[in-house]
C-alpha cells in the first residue's frame, strides 16, 4: 500500500523540527541529514502499513486481520472444510458478521449473496381446497416447515476456491477441496430455524 507522504516529506519535517545552531547542520550531505533520511524511511513504511491496516479492517478485503475476525466470530468451523482459501474465508467472515438476525426468505437470499450465490427459495404448504390449484403438489401439514433452495448462479467451488494473484498469499493452497455449494448448504443449515427442513435442488 502506498504511503500518504514520501521519504523526502518526512525528512523535511524532521529537519524543520531540529534545533538551530552550529552543531545542528542542515546541509544535505551532513551526517544528521543522513540520519533524518534513514528515520524518514521508517516513517514512510509505517505510514504505508497504517493505510494497509485501515483497508484490512473490513471483512471482505481483510487478510492480515482475518484470523482475528475468525476468532471473534467463532471460526473456523467445518463448513469450509480443512483447507479453505483466503477468498472463502473472507466470504464466510463477511456473511457471519453482516448476515445476522433474520428468518424471511429475502433474508436468506441476501445471506447467500454474501457467500457469492444467487438462490431462489420455494416455500411449501399443505394443499387446501379453494386455495390450491391444478398442478399444486398434494402435501400434508409437515410441509409448512419445509423449503427448497435452488442455486441460480455462483457455485463457487472452482472460482472462489482458486488461488488468485493479488488476494491469495504465499503458503495458501492453489485450490480448495471444499465445494462452495457444500459451504452454502452448511451455512444455511446452521442458521435455519431448528423446526424447519431445508431441501436443496440438485
Amino acid at each position: 500500500m502506498t504511503a500518504l507522504y514520501s521519504v523526502d516529506d518526512y525528512a523535511a519535517a524532521l529537519g524543520a523540527l531540529m534545533p538551530r545552531g552550529r552543531v545542528w547542520p542542515t546541509d544535505p550531505g551532513s551526517t544528521q541529514a543522513y540520519v533524518r533520511h534513514a528515520l524518514a524511511r521508517s516513517m514512510e513504511r509505517l505510514d504505508g502499513d497504517a493505510i494497509a491496516l485501515l483497508a484490512d479492517i473490513f471483512p471482505p478485503s481483510s487478510v492480515d486481520l482475518l484470523p482475528e475476525w475468525e476468532d471473534t466470530l467463532g471460526l473456523p468451523d467445518p463448513c469450509l472444510g480443512p483447507n479453505p482459501t483466503i477468498q472463502q474465508r473472507q466470504q464466510q467472515v463477511t456473511a457471519r458478521f453482516v448476515g445476522n438476525g433474520g428468518q424471511s426468505a429475502a433474508w436468506y437470499i441476501a445471506f447467500a449473496a454474501l457467500l457469492g450465490f444467487v438462490i431462489e427459495i420455494t416455500e411449501y404448504g399443505p394443499f387446501r381446497v379453494g386455495a390450491g390449484r391444478c398442478g399444486t403438489p398434494l402435501a400434508g401439514e409437515p410441509w409448512i416447515f419445509t423449503w427448497l433452495v435452488t442455486v441460480v448462479s455462483g457455485d463457487s467451488s472452482a472460482a472462489a476456491a482458486a488461488f488468485r494473484a493479488g488476494i491469495s498469499r504465499a503458503g495458501n493452497p492453489l485450490s480448495s477441496a471444499a465445494s462452495g455449494r457444500a459451504a452454502l448448504e452448511c451455512e444455511l443449515r446452521r442458521i435455519a430455524p431448528g423446526h424447519t427442513n431445508i431441501l436443496f435442488a440438485a
